[in-house]
């Protein structure tokens, strides 16, 4: 199976696909790149660097474009055979309501996007996808609000504010308490596992396949005529269905009788080479 790489590896989704991993088995070697700097005992925070970077289209695209493509090209060079990327449903979202909206639903004009991150995040998505063959199969998931214990970001705020008596608002366009998901990190880590299982099946048609049998293709044989004089033979289709029809009687036949066959063959063999080469005798 090889071993994974796990870019960000060190935070809380990361932490929890590398324990889900170990716990259905995988022993061998995980990776970890994790581009989050380790904890200082000084910080000092310039708030205004981080108002600038949230709303620079232009850091958040290469953070997100840039960065996934640079990831893309080095999976490639060295031979990696799947890639699986954490998107976000930011990418449907754009201050409408939605219910029930499927991956395969088309992703909404870039312009109305209420943020460069979920704008970001729907070319990186994209770009992602648009890179998948047969040798280098990439997936994208989309998650929301991922929590769960531990979780040192929202969760554990969220959590503060109710220990807190705090988190007493509503907001809302509907009149009500509106209605949301949000994606725990054993569910995010778990579909993680299932999409590198699924990504590791072999289908039973390719693309190829099932598109040339699914649409009308014919084509002329005018020139092989004139030219070389070609005539076709009448077409052989009962003469192969009859052939596997035989086969398939063959292959059902009672394992007793099979195997009788097979000893039958056997002996004859035997027999035959004792008269040929008498050391076999």
């Amino acid at each position: 199976m090889g071993h994974y790489v796990i870019i960000g590896g060190g935070g809380f989704l990361g932490a929890h696909i590398i324990s889900t991993l170990q716990k259905n088995e995988f022993d061998r070697r995980i990776i970890v790149v994790d581009p989050t700097p380790r904890k200082f005992e000084t910080v000092q925070v310039d708030e205004k660097l981080v108002t600038y970077w949230k709303g620079n289209k232009k850091l958040v695209h290469d953070f997100n474009v840039l960065g996934t493509e640079q990831l893309l090209e080095k999976c490639r060079e060295h031979g990696v055979r799947r890639f699986i990327f954490a998107s976000s449903v930011a990418v449907s979202f754009v201050g409408e309501p939605l219910y029930n909206v499927s991956e395969d639903e088309k992703l909404p004009d870039p312009r109305k996007y209420l943020n460069h991150y979920s704008a970001s995040k729907a070319e990186a998505e994209q770009l992602v996808l648009s890179q998948s063959t047969e040798k280098f199969k990439t997936v994208c998931l989309r998650f929301r609000a991922i929590y769960g214990a531990e979780d040192p970001n929202v969760t554990e705020k969220v959590a503060n504010l109710i220990r807190r008596g705090l988190f007493i608002g509503m907001m809302s366009v509907h009149g009500r308490e509106p209605i949301s998901a949000a994606s725990s990190a054993v569910n995010c880590a778990q579909s993680f596992y299932l999409a590198d299982q699924m990504l590791q099946q072999k289908g039973v048609l390719s693309k190829f396949d099932l598109a040339i049998l699914a649409t009308d293709n014919t084509y002329s044989i005018e020139r092989a005529r004139r030219e070389l004089e070609y005539s076709p033979a009448p077409c052989q289709m009962p003469e192969a269905a009859e052939y596997y029809k035989k086969l398939k009687d063959v292959r059902n036949t009672p394992f007793f009788s099979q195997t009788f066959l097979i000893f039958l063959v056997v002996i004859t063999l035997s027999i035959f080479l004792a008269f040929i080469f008498p050391q076999y005798k």
